[in-house]
């Protein structure tokens, strides 16, 4: 260690020469140094500070000043530098003195500020406070990759209780609301490998993971078009406390808050001072007027028994209103900006994700679909689709360049300007519905109308343009065209439970009927490439060499 100019090495056991002689421990306030070591920056620190020394009030810590009537008390404490292999640390006056107060029954109390360091026992522990106000990144290469549950909304794994022909509402509803909110987000400037279930949730694939210390399971929306992962909080005004808990921070031992007008702070989109305490807050607003608002704070995330990630941050609401589903408690960020899970994970996933989203049935709702991260998420290049990502503006948004579709033999271009143009519809696992610009929904929509022999029906929920009546109909795959989607460098054939998405028609008179309605709809902004479209490939994701791969793939089965 370093202090000043000063420069002490460890000489107290052959370990100071070894790798591995401390343990980096966010659960330990205090850092433990080997003894002689600390003794030598003790004494350096007394001959540099000139500030009065003073007896601990606590009776613990063997340096303290009284700074009762100090200004820019920290101006007067000298740099100190952490020598790691490979890494010099340089700390603060909050990463190496605690402020305490000695209080007196005759004087009035004093302010004490107490170093922050303590000869170790035994084994060294370089703790949290010499951690704060650093992003810490944590790299270990000896796992192959971590997994874990994506499940989704219809499936029997999920707290949705809503039914077949309310489900389909609710999704139509969240996807033009979505379609809408991933436009202000477009316009808005502002290798260890592993796993997770992945779990649909009619529309909104949930993924299974835990938060804090000790671990409290929770389900959150799996969003490729998000950044910040935030989940409901105790107390919260306007969450759903039925189907999923809310998670208490004053329980966890690591949850840490972000203070307000920090690197941290400053950094995080959509971000304010008006947090608890005058914390890091954040206030997310979404195109249908639904509100996240709640705290900024660092927090360990738990994948599966054996990954963790610690000081991730993620966002801890404390009020929620609008139409967030109530079997969720938040959102997992698995966008391209600054904040996202992917970025804080770092190099430890290699840039690497993948998911694999099964078509909702009954049959299959009894196993999850599953999320990969680093090693594990690679997609072989056998039998793969692979297209560019392009990312723009902030980079939260991962853009494809659609050059067209084909309707059976029939190809049709793009003909709008953006067709020339890298990166012109969003791959969004939040969207569950397909929009294309307007132009190509129309050529693909009459090609359909032409060759399909099923009898029209309108939409039961006054949304689809192209809906069928398939109550008797027998064999309806074979009735439906093979549609391909032309991306640059790529063809993806997507099949009839890609293309349609089943509902039901109601009926006080006659029988209900099964309906079947065309899973694309037109948009004028940006098109959005939505998860019913990816369901059954594994989709892999490579934000090192910037690409998306598309393999078909059972995902019933997909390990």
């Amino acid at each position: 260690m370093s202090v000043g100019s000063q420069i002490f090495d460890s000489d107290s056991s052959k370990k100071s020469v070894l790798e591995g002689n401390i343990v980096i421990d966010s659960g330990t306030t205090l850092t433990f140094l080997p003894r002689d070591l600390y003794g030598k920056v003790e004494a350096a620190l007394k001959q540099q500070v000139s500030l009065k020394q003073i007896e601990d009030p606590h009776k613990k810590m063997k340096l303290c000043y009284d700074v009762t009537n100090i200004k820019d008390a920290e101006a007067k404490i000298p740099e100190i530098t952490v020598h790691f292999k490979g890494a010099d640390v340089k700390l603060k006056a909050h990463n190496t003195f605690i402020m305490s107060t000695n209080k007196g029954i005759i004087m009035g109390a004093k302010n004490a500020m107490c170093l922050a360091f303590a000869p170790a026992g035994l084994t060294p522990i370089y703790g949290n406070m010499a951690q704060m106000n650093f992003l810490i990144g944590f790299h270990t290469t000896e796992a192959a990759g971590f997994s874990i549950d994506l499940i989704h909304r219809d499936s029997l794994q999920s707290p949705s209780l809503l039914s077949p022909f309310d489900r389909v509402e609710a999704v139509l509803q969240r996807s033009f609301n979505r379609s809408k909110t991933l436009i202000i987000r477009a316009d808005h400037h502002s290798p260890q490998s592993a796993s997770t279930e992945i779990v649909p949730d009619t529309g909104e694939y949930l993924m299974r993971f835990a938060l804090g210390t000790p671990k409290v399971e929770t389900l959150a929306v799996a969003d490729t078009g998000s950044d910040l992962t935030w989940i409901q909080c105790d107390p919260c005004k306007g969450c759903n406390k039925k189907s999923s808990p809310l998670f208490n921070p004053t329980r966890s031992s690591t949850y840490r808050s972000v203070p307000c007008r920090t690197e941290i702070c400053n950094i995080v989109k959509n971000t304010n001072c008006e947090g608890s305490n005058g914390g890091c807050g954040f206030v997310l607003r979404y195109a249908d007027n639904s509100v996240s608002i709640g705290d900024l704070a660092l927090e360990t995330l738990s994948f599966g028994q054996s990954t963790s990630f610690s000081n991730i941050v993620v966002g801890c609401s404390h009020m929620t209103r609008g139409t967030f589903s109530p079997g969720t408690s938040g959102v997992v960020g698995l966008g391209g900006g600054r904040e996202s899970l992917l970025r804080q994970m770092g190099p430890s996933i290699g840039g690497r994700f993948s998911y694999c989203l099964q078509v909702p049935s009954s049959s299959s709702g009894k196993k999850a679909s599953k999320m990969h991260f680093g090693d594990s998420a690679v997609v072989s290049s056998a039998g793969a689709a692979t297209t560019p990502i392009i990312l723009k503006n902030t980079g939260s948004l991962y853009y494809l360049t659609l050059l067209g579709m084909s309707v059976g033999n029939k190809r049709f271009n793009l003909e709008s300007s953006t067709s020339i143009l890298g990166g012109n519809i969003v791959i969004d696992s939040g969207t569950t519905l397909t929009f294309l610009p307007r132009d190509l929904y129309s050529k693909v929509e009459v090609q359909l109308q032409r060759v399909v022999s099923l009898k029209q029906i309108e939409d039961p929920h006054k949304t689809m343009k192209l809906c069928y009546d398939v109550t008797n109909a027998k064999d309806v795959d074979a009735k439906i065209p093979e549609i391909t989607v032309h991306f640059r460098g790529a063809d993806v054939k997507l099949k009839r439970h890609n293309a349609f998405i089943m509902t039901v028609k109601k009926s006080i008179i006659m029988p209900s009927k099964k309906v079947m309605c065309l899973a694309f709809a037109p948009v004028d902004l940006v098109p959005i490439y939505g998860n019913i479209a990816q369901m059954n490939f594994k989709v892999g994701y490579d934000l090192v060499k910037k690409t998306v791969s598309f393999k078909p793939t059972d995902c019933t089965t997909a390990i």
